[in-house]
Formats: structure tokens, C-alpha cells, sequence
């Protein structure tokens, strides 16, 4: 072959680096941790009632969706972001990941009232006004198939 050849696949051999440098996807670190293989709602409780106030929590299935269904006593009154601690419509859902020791800040919750704050940090809901949500916990790093899915009335 030729010099001019040889320096011809050479300057392209680079160029190549050079572009998929500039252009192609940044290397990551996988992140450590066990993902979650599947998720199971357990209950639903009020956890912020005060005395007097009606602690109930119904547990029935949804006709349309066959979702399980959990309904509460809404207690009224001028909810805000600013007031999220003293809202007794504060609503802790406790759940089973398997395998045990998974990592539960790869869960992502999924809602479709915009009338209803997430505290990821606590696992809770807390309802702003009457309403119903459908809240779809899943994971969100590996297994796009780990999710469990409920219904939550506030009446």
C-alpha cells in the first residue's frame, strides 16, 4: 500500500474516535444495589388522625378496573403545600418488595390527581381535596414489569 493510503485510514481511524467522543452516549457506573423483582401493597392506614377523628380505612375492589380499592372520611377544611404537616388526610401505604433487602428509593410513585402531594421519604399521600387517585408504585431503574397498583378514595 501507499503512504498516502495508509495515512488516508489513519485520519479517518481518528476522526472516528473523534465523533463518537463529541456525538456518542457518556459512559456510566451502573448503580449498586438489589432491584426490586416485585412489589406487594400490604395496607393503606391515616397517619396523622387526631383524637375523635375517624381512623377507618375501607378495603373493597374497584368493579372497573378490578383494582383493590381503599376509601377514607375526608375531613375538610383549606389544605395547602405550606400546611402538609397538620393535613389529617395524610394517607401511609405500606408495601412488601421482594426480594427483602431491596433498595426502596428505586420506587417511583405514579398518580393521576394532581390534588394529591407524594412524601416518598414517609411512603405517604396526602390528599389537598376530596377525591380519588390511582397510585402505581414501581420501580424504576431495572424491571419495568415490578408494580403494584391501587385505588384510593377520600370522601
Amino acid at each position: 500500500m501507499k503512504k498516502t493510503v495508509i495515512i488516508a485510514i489513519f485520519i479517518v481511524y481518528l476522526a472516528s474516535i473523534l465523533a463518537v467522543q463529541f456525538f456518542g452516549y457518556p459512559a456510566t457506573i451502573p448503580e449498586s444495589g438489589v432491584y426490586i423483582e416485585g412489589i406487594t401493597i400490604t395496607d393503606v392506614t391515616l397517619s396523622n388522625r387526631q383524637d375523635g377523628q375517624s381512623t377507618t380505612v375501607n378495603k373493597g375492589a374497584d368493579k372497573t378496573s378490578g383494582l383493590t380499592a381503599y376509601s377514607f372520611k375526608f375531613i375538610a377544611g383549606e389544605y395547602t403545600m405550606d400546611n402538609l404537616e397538620e393535613n389529617p388526610n395524610r394517607v401511609k401505604i405500606e408495601y412488601l418488595l421482594d426480594p427483602v433487602d431491596a433498595d426502596p428509593s428505586y420506587l417511583v410513585y405514579v398518580l393521576n390527581n394532581q390534588n394529591v402531594v407524594v412524601l416518598e421519604e414517609t411512603a405517604e399521600l396526602v390528599f389537598l381535596k376530596r377525591g380519588s387517585t390511582n397510585l402505581a408504585l414501581k420501580e424504576a431503574k431495572a424491571n419495568v414489569h415490578a408494580r403494584a397498583e391501587i385505588i384510593i378514595v377520600a370522601y
